[in-house]
């Protein structure tokens, strides 16, 4: 219930619904949690990205590394510095992405959303692939 005040010059103040939190809307569940979804896959399409900018590098260091010429050791050293970018920006995006996944849980915990079990499984999916990509190390 929405507590209205009305002063002694008529104006008609308004302080809100009680217990309800700065920011945070009633309602549309539905909403919220598909442009959640998608934040999610947005999110996931950068960690994939640069995970295979990473891995490309790497494996052109590796190659470069077989050469002996000095503009071959060039490479390899330009490679091996694009490929350690990488997975630094791969470790960021992936401990973003984790840190904003658990806010959600805790945001949609106490809330009722039909989901699909595909909609599920793929959640979980993703938990379990950002869980594995935060316990292994990326640094080249």
């Amino acid at each position: 219930m929405s507590d209205y005040i009305v002063t002694e010059n008529g104006e008609l103040c308004h302080y809100g619904v009680r217990g309800m939190k700065w920011g945070v809307r009633k309602g549309k569940v539905d909403k919220a949690y598909a442009k959640a979804s998608k934040k999610l896959s947005k999110l996931d399409k950068k960690v994939e990205k640069t995970r295979r900018q990473w891995e490309k590098s790497a494996s052109k260091a590796d190659m470069y590394a077989l050469r002996t010429s000095r503009k071959g050791a060039e490479r390899r050293a330009k490679y091996e510095a694009l490929a350690k970018q990488s997975a630094a920006k791969n470790a960021v995006y992936t401990r973003k992405a984790k840190k904003w996944l658990d806010s959600m849980d805790k945001v949609f915990k106490n809330t009722t959303v039909s989901l699909s079990n595909e909609q599920i499984a793929l959640g979980k999916k993703y938990q379990e692939t950002i869980d594995r990509r935060l316990t292994s190390r990326y640094y080249y």
